[in-house]
């Protein structure tokens, strides 16, 4: 999740142990990930992005087990009908069909990123206000995720408090399926070959690239 944590280095010029305590105490850590996985709002939000990504991934299987089974039939043409007229329309409007399915599934893909992005976005606004407000109940003036902490004492992990405070106030996140604008047209006919899930070319006509 981006911009949760805005971190920066700061240059102290300490003046006994006193500064050194005054300063330690103003800066918290806390597990952003497990906020994520662990809060009502993150389950929420991630059961919600996993049922997306499921449906989008049903959407899909139809086309492409249909492609499969054309490539699979068009493989089996008997050698002495690759000239035929009948054979190179269908060899050429598979090439077509698969390419378009390649660029949907693309789209489907880049949908399904934005999604997620747009959702994270909503997490981070929610959680944003429960930051500041705990922050302001410890006197702190930083937050930093504990990944880029080498080392902190247990009393400057606000985590769990975090989490709680999190459930207090969110419960769910309003995850809305994203479209992303479609960019590029499918190639021309028969500019590249369709082919099996194992990756083998549909046979073309002899003497012909």
């Amino acid at each position: 999740m981006k911009k949760l944590i805005s971190a920066g280095v700061v240059a102290l010029s300490l003046v006994g142990t006193g500064a050194f305590a005054q300063t330690a105490s103003s800066v918290l850590v806390a597990n952003l990930q497990e906020v994520i996985v662990t809060t009502d709002a993150g389950k929420d939000m991630n059961n919600k992005l996993t049922a997306i990504a499921n449906a989008m991934k049903t959407e899909l299987t139809p086309e492409g087990t249909a492609i499969d089974a054309e490539v699979t039939r068009l493989e089996q043409t008997p050698a002495s009908q690759l000239q035929s007229d009948a054979f190179i329309k269908q060899r050429d409007a598979l090439n077509v069909r698969a390419q378009n399915f390649e660029l949907k599934k693309r789209k489907v893909s880049a949908d399904l990123q934005a999604t997620r992005q747009d959702a994270l976005d909503k997490f981070q606004t929610a959680l944003d206000p429960v930051v500041k407000s705990l922050m302001a109940e410890k006197n702190a003036t930083v937050l930093l995720d504990s990944s880029m902490v080498t080392y902190a004492v247990p009393s400057v992990d606000v985590t769990s408090t975090l989490v709680a405070k999190m459930n207090a106030t969110t419960k769910t996140i309003a995850v809305i399926r994203q479209s992303v604008p479609v960019q590029g047209e499918a190639p021309k006919a028969a500019s590249q070959p369709a082919t099996t899930t194992t990756g083998a070319p549909l046979p073309r006509q002899p003497g012909k690239k």
